[in-house]
């Protein structure tokens, strides 16, 4: 017998009009009557409610839906299919698995001659559908089935319906074994969704945990070398240091190691250049911190980046304070050494500071503090080189610190002083302004000179309110001299400014406030940046100056000729007056060719529309050579050293008391 084909996938069970489900049954009988038996007793019916309570309590349904309705609708009859033989039978299951549609039930004659029996269709059947409900259906004269059932196994999956049976007995035998079946095929997709559930859980806390692994590491590493990085290092650290204080024989040291003129290979060869130097750094510190490599042996001992191109090691659980050292000088050699990058081959050296736990520490900062100090040390002892924090560095480090604290002090009470000194108009001999100097007089200490005051406020960035202290204070000395009816006082003065102070992102606001504030005049302020500050191209120097510039505010070019200005560029910037260096006067008594750059300097100023001002004139014959080279203006002790206000204005002015 041909089977027809599906023209269409379809599901278990179909729904009727009313929207009740129907079943699929599947009839292996080879006998037609039968068939028609089955046509008969499965054909639609009117519902019996009261059969239906029955079998919600047997079935555990919710029976008041059923009592209530009292419209009687008609039981959807279930569709039907019919075999012959067994083997029609199996290619209705496999035509009907390719489609993804099952029985939900099937009703085997256990005799079907020819043909094979009842047994083996079951049995192939369930090859098919291992899910299928089976109504094994036999004659009352047959002997008893149980041994046929026994090999069959699946007691579960597996009916005995004896011929003839009552169409009723049949209908709710078969309401039950598709209600089974409707559960088991539930409860498996139920557990089949679980496990999947189960499943993407472990796989979403495998994922989480592999993120958090990736947190934590990127939490505790540099990305570019994979370095821990500072925080890491600072618990690592903070963990010796409790050790120490707990076991006086234990010994830790750290190493503060620096790139020599790292700087150069950024600026020549690019940052990305730049980056993979330090990845080399970064590698060759780990593989010589490694138990394999004779440079340290601790497990304990980690590397660390700081930031960019600081390095640190920490040397954990030493013999003694002084193997530092020695470690120190083998990273000298590991670390150091040719690199090809870009294809060239750059030598790689390092600057290293070591600085053992000793008395000195009270806190775990101080350590890497002293291992830092050292290392600058090692630099101002020719680079490529290390050094060992020792008592004369901290008594210098404690003297940096008071003296600091000090100077702290000093300008939130108002107690630095700005003394003066004349800018002279070559031509007329008359002063056309006046230099603003800082001057501290330290409590206990006497005068502090500027050259060293001064470092320690730009390296702390108390220079920034250091510089507006001196700023406000040359405007207020500027509205007591416009007081004064006498000719010998400044009309206008001159504030040198500091990189940081310049590049503070309020820095025109305030000069435009003070201008406001005190009532004074453009021209009548200057600021005074040094040669490098202006040419530095890492900053938006440029837009800077225009904006003092616009202000109107006149900005001179300090220390001319000490940096490294490009001649070519110098043009770009809004400068009015040059400040040649006093080192020129200076090395023109030993070199009479340092004459002719200053007059070339001079020659490039004029041609840029701007004017010269040349310091450390210290006597008449200086004063007689400035004036031949074409210089505008000077400065030096040949016409007054630098002055308190108070001495401006007085019948006798500072430059003639110098002269």
């Amino acid at each position: 017998m041909t089977l027809p084909q599906p023209s269409e996938p379809k599901p278990n069970t179909s729904h009727n009009d009313a929207g009740h489900a129907v079943p699929r049954l599947l009839i292996v009988d080879d006998q037609a009557s039968v068939h028609h038996a089955f046509r008969e007793v499965f054909a639609a019916r009117t519902r019996n409610l009261d059969l239906e309570a029955d079998e919600a309590i047997l079935f555990g349904d919710n029976a008041s839906s059923a009592s209530q309705n009292t419209s009687c609708p008609q039981d959807p009859a279930p569709r039907l299919d019919f075999a012959f033989q067994g083997e029609e039978a199996i290619d209705w299951v496999n035509t009907l698995a390719d489609t993804g549609t099952r029985y939900d039930l099937a009703f085997v004659d256990m005799r079907m001659p020819p043909g094979i029996n009842g047994e083996e269709t079951i049995r192939r059947l369930w090859e098919t559908d291992p899910d299928l409900h089976i109504v094994c259906c036999t004659a009352y004269s047959d002997d008893d089935l149980s041994e046929v059932m026994q090999r069959l196994g699946r007691p579960d999956q597996l009916v005995l319906l004896k011929k003839p049976f009552d169409p009723a007995e049949a209908r709710q035998l078969t309401a039950a074994l598709v209600e089974k079946h409707d559960l088991r095929n539930q409860a498996r997709l139920h557990v089949v969704h679980l496990e999947a559930t189960n499943r993407e859980l472990k796989n979403q806390i495998k994922r989480r945990g592999e993120a958090e692994a990736r947190l934590r590491y990127q939490a505790s590493h540099d990305t570019l070398t994979g370095l821990y990085n500072r925080e890491a290092f600072d618990q690592h650290l903070a963990r010796c240091f409790e050790t120490a204080q707990c076991n006086p024989d234990y010994h830790f040291a750290v190493l503060y190691i620096d790139l020599d003129n790292f700087k150069v290979v950024n600026d020549t060869l690019g940052h990305t250049a730049g980056d993979r130097l330090l990845s080399t750094v970064g590698k060759r510190l780990q593989d010589s911190l490694r138990p394999s490599d004779s440079v340290a042996k601790t497990a304990g001992n980690i590397a660390a980046r700081l930031g960019g191109d600081e390095f640190v090691v920490l040397l954990d659980g030493l013999s003694h304070p002084d193997d530092a050292a020695a470690v120190a000088d083998r990273l000298l050699t590991t670390v150091s050494g040719p690199n090809r990058i870009n294809g060239l081959d750059l030598q790689i050296q390092i600057s290293i500071g070591v600085a053992a736990c000793d008395h000195h520490c009270t806190h775990h900062d101080d350590v890497l503090c002293h291992a830092d100090l050292a290392m600058y040390r090692a630099k101002e002892n020719g680079k490529n080189n290390r050094a060992v924090f020792d008592d004369e560095m901290h008594a210098k480090h404690h003297e940096r610190i008071n003296l600091l604290s000090d100077l702290q002090t000093a300008i939130d009470t108002h107690a630095i002083n700005v003394v003066y000194q004349p800018i002279i108009d070559l031509h007329s001999g008359n002063m056309v302004a006046a230099e603003a100097l800082a001057r501290w007089d330290r409590p206990g200490h006497g005068p502090v000179s500027p050259a060293t005051f001064i470092p320690v406020a730009e390296q702390s960035g108390l220079i920034v309110p250091l510089g507006d202290a001196v700023l406000r204070i040359a405007c207020q000395q500027l509205i007591a001299w416009r007081r004064n009816a006498s000719p010998n006082i400044p009309k206008a003065v001159s504030v040198n400014v500091a990189l940081r102070q310049f590049l503070q992102r309020d820095f025109v606001d305030k000069l435009a406030d003070l201008l406001a504030e005190f009532d004074i005049q453009p021209n009548e302020l200057r600021i005074e940046l040094t040669e490098s500050t202006v040419m530095d191209q890492t900053v938006d120097i440029q837009r800077i100056l225009h904006a003092v510039r616009h202000l109107g505010i006149q900005i001179y070019l300090d220390d001319f000729g000490t940096g490294y200005s490009s001649l070519s560029t110098l043009h770009k910037f809004p400068i009015d007056v040059l400040k040649i260096d006093q080192s020129f006067m200076r090395a023109v008594e030993t070199d009479p060719r340092h004459a002719a750059i200053v007059k070339t300097i001079t020659d490039l100023a004029h041609h840029l529309e701007a004017a010269v001002v040349i310091e450390g004139v210290e006597d008449i014959a200086q004063a007689n050579s400035v004036i031949r080279w074409g210089c505008d203006y000077a400065q030096g002790f040949h016409y007054s050293r630098p002055q308190p206000a108070s001495a401006y204005g007085l019948d006798q002015s500072p430059i003639n008391r110098a002269a």
